[in-house]
């Protein structure tokens, strides 16, 4: 630890040398192994303050709050404004508000007056650890004090409200800032903002967003998103969709925090036109949709019935490398059971134990209520490949035969099976392949017999062994494996 006197024999090292042995100790490091360095140190006051100097450029906050805690335990060199200012803020940058509200209640015992500086790191570091009450008490205490709040005083604490879920503080600490003639700028209102958004306040955030323009305070993305997404959460699609507008107006570039809010808000107003529309438009402004965008879209799909989106969108998450989750699962179950395609259905939730996504209650659901939809006639030797992409064509291909047909060869050697692909004449816009030549050429090369019929051009016909099901399943298996 610092110099303790004592009889004890210390001597001088250069901060450099006591800063290069702090950094070799691990993150989160407990305060007993900073004190076995520190130990047989002199720390007067110019070594303290370049060595705090030194572990905050080197990023390790967790350090740098620590040794100013143990420099006060030891006594000796007592740590001006500076020092502890420079102790607070990294503890509020490695999130450790406990030292952080000790730092600042030591600043009385060794007679340093607290600053604003001071209570904004702490409250900031509150604000960080989620404590909430302990940032109202300590923005409470700066008057006690005698010290004027200023805006980054009320934002901490905002914001510290937000992350509490505490929007009704949040709003009251806002119009406080007027009354005390503190000017919000854009990080008090996008906080209040998100405060609302969290509350369910769509009326107060849009509110908020407005009163930005009339006070001259330019809005930013994070103000936008938080709105849009409060216009979500309170069934405004109309509303998200303006402001999404409002975006380009204002010459800010949407992102995908605001093009998914917005699809999400259309899918919660059955828009489900609209919300492929937004989803189509991410590519054009080169905004890469992530699994938030292609999940809202598809519930968008299958809460409008349409099956075929929903699972060129899921087919579209492979080949984008965008790893789909249980929703995605579940709402493309979902529009293929609505949609009458229960073998498809059927297969989708076969896929997800292979792809290691766990079924919850809604996945089970809509499996089941597609399986309720098939029909008593239908004839599991043909499979309906209309209004199908390529790629989820194949897919449905590639389950028929894995799991609906080998049951039927248990008492038949051969069997004539048929895929209805169609002409190709009336697909989607959003459907540009040939979904016949893609799914023969697929199947010529795993070595199945099929050809075109030559009474009915919009089917494929396969002459099928048990032997060729077999190889085509350890065919497929060392591929995956």
């Amino acid at each position: 630890m610092a110099y303790r006197g004592g009889g004890k024999s210390t001597w001088n090292t250069p901060p450099g040398d006591i800063a290069e042995q702090l950094l070799k100790l691990k993150p989160h490091v407990a305060p007993e192994d900073v004190n076995q360095v520190l130990g047989r140190q002199r720390l007067d006051h110019n070594t303290l303050s370049s060595t705090m100097q030194e572990l905050k450029e080197q990023k390790r906050f967790d350090l740098v709050g620590i040794v100013l805690s143990e420099t006060l335990t030891a006594g000796g060199t007592m740590p001006g404004p500076k020092e502890f200012t420079t102790g607070i803020s990294a503890c509020a940058r490695a999130k450790n508000w406990q030292l952080a509200m000790h730092l600042l209640e030591s600043m009385g015992n060794a007679k340093v007056t607290a600053n604003v500086f001071s209570y904004n790191s702490t409250i900031s570091a509150c604000e960080k650890g989620g404590q909430w009450q302990l940032a109202m008490h300590l923005l409470g205490s700066m008057r006690k004090a005698k010290l004027d709040a200023d805006v980054i005083s009320y934002s901490s604490s905002i914001s510290a409200c937000e992350k509490g879920g505490e929007w009704q503080m949040a709003v009251h600490l806002f119009d406080s800032m007027s009354k005390t003639k503190v000017e919000a700028d854009v990080i008090s209102y996008s906080t209040t903002i998100s405060a609302c958004e969290k509350g369910w306040q769509w009326q107060l955030a849009a509110q908020l967003l407005d009163s930005m323009r009339k006070a001259k305070v330019e809005a930013n993305v994070i103000s936008y998103n938080s709105t849009i997404s409060a216009c979500e959460k309170g069934g405004q699609w109309q509303l998200a969709m303006h402001l999404l507008g409002s975006m380009r107006k204002a010459k800010l570039d949407a992102d995908v925090i605001s093009y998914s809010s917005s699809i999400s808000a259309c899918e919660k107003g059955g828009e489900w036109q609209m919300a492929v529309h937004l989803f189509d438009s991410m590519s054009k402004t080169k905004v890469e949709a992530d699994v938030i965008s292609y999940n809202s879209t598809i519930s968008a799909c299958e809460k409008g019935g349409q099956w075929p989106l929903a699972m060129h969108l899921f087919d579209s998450m492979r080949k984008a490398l965008v790893e789909a989750t249980v929703i995605s699962y579940s709402s493309t179950i979902s529009a293929c059971g609505k949609g009458g395609q229960w073998q498809l259905a059927m297969h989708l939730f076969d896929s997800m134990r292979k792809a290691l996504v766990e079924a919850n209650v809604i996945s089970y659901n809509a499996v089941l209520e597609a399986a309720c939809s098939m029909a008593p006639g239908d004839d599991p030797t043909i499979l309906d490949l209309h209004d199908l992409s390529a790629g989820a064509g194949w897919m449905d291909v590639e389950w028929w035969l894995l799991e609906v047909l080998p049951p039927l060869f248990r008492s038949k050697k051969r069997r004539r099976c048929i895929i209805i692909t169609g002409w190709g004449k009336s697909r989607k816009t959003w459907q540009k392949s040939d979904v016949q030549a893609f799914v023969l050429a697929k199947l010529k090369g795993h070595g199945i017999a099929a050809e075109v019929q030559k009474e009915n051009k919009g089917r494929l016909e396969l002459d099928l062994t048990p032997s060729d099901l077999a190889a085509l399943r350890a065919k497929l298996q060392d591929v995956s494996n």
